[in-house]
């Protein structure tokens, strides 16, 4: 949930230190800003609620990548609105972010990405777009996420079933291009997937490889079982 305070006054998103004011905060300070932070997010999504098809797709979205960098053996970090701290911005938690070179912990602790402590940004954001505000994702975080540096943003737009791909064209730039699409899908060339609408879904592939989450490989085996099943049957 990434707030825009140009169109919602609602509640007041925290600025964070920069990275010199951050450096010489005691731990318990960074604690206590961080939990003032993730109440203030909290507080925001409570106010701007999108409904369980908003929190299934992201889930979904989350679960699918995460199988697919597990059996690849490749370390991407993956957290759905997970608070992100930017130096001398106001926090934000998008629906789903990707920080490439990251391993993923069994048990992550980690209560906030903070930028001056991790040494690092974000590599890819994904939100998804419900019945929430659509300036807030096609137009104020476009232009956001560019200045932050965050070599790629995607918009799953679910209320009209499409995908939007914003890139940067090099390192320095802070201006997004669109992404084009490839045989119907646009590619992440960060993450090495493309995303695409399929059947009412945000679906990703690996090459011609469509990725299955964990709900669809469980039907695919309920459904070999049962044609096993009706053979024995027969």
């Amino acid at each position: 949930m990434t707030l825009n305070p140009e169109l919602s006054s609602a509640v007041e998103i925290p600025v964070v230190p920069s990275v010199e004011v951050w450096r010489a905060m005691s731990t318990a300070a960074r604690e206590a800003f961080v939990v003032a932070m993730n109440e203030a997010l909290t507080e925001a999504v409570a106010l701007m609620p999108e409904g369980q098809p908003h929190k299934k797709a992201k889930s979904r979205a989350l679960d699918l990548l995460g199988r697919h960098f597990q059996a690849k053996g490749r370390a991407v970090y993956l957290a759905e609105e997970l608070s992100v701290l930017y130096p001398n911005e106001r926090g934000f938690a998008p629906d789903v972010l990707a920080v490439v070179g990251v391993e993923q912990p069994e048990d992550d602790e980690r209560l906030a990405w903070v930028v001056a402590e991790e040494g690092r940004g974000l590599d890819v954001v994904l939100e998804v777009l419900h019945h929430g505000d659509r300036d807030k994702d096609l137009v104020f975080n476009v232009e956001r996420y560019a200045r932050l540096g965050i070599p790629e943003y995607f918009v799953y737009d679910r209320a009209q079933q499409r995908v939007v791909g914003y890139r940067l064209p090099t390192p320095e730039a802070r201006r997004y291009e669109r992404v084009l699409p490839q045989g119907g899908r646009l590619p992440s060339r960060v993450l090495g997937v493309a995303l695409a609408v399929e059947g009412n879904r945000l679906c990703f592939w690996d090459g011609t490889a469509q990725l299955f989450s964990s709900d669809d490989l469980i039907q695919r085996l309920n459904a070999m079982v049962d044609s096993l099943e009706s053979k024995a049957d027969a």
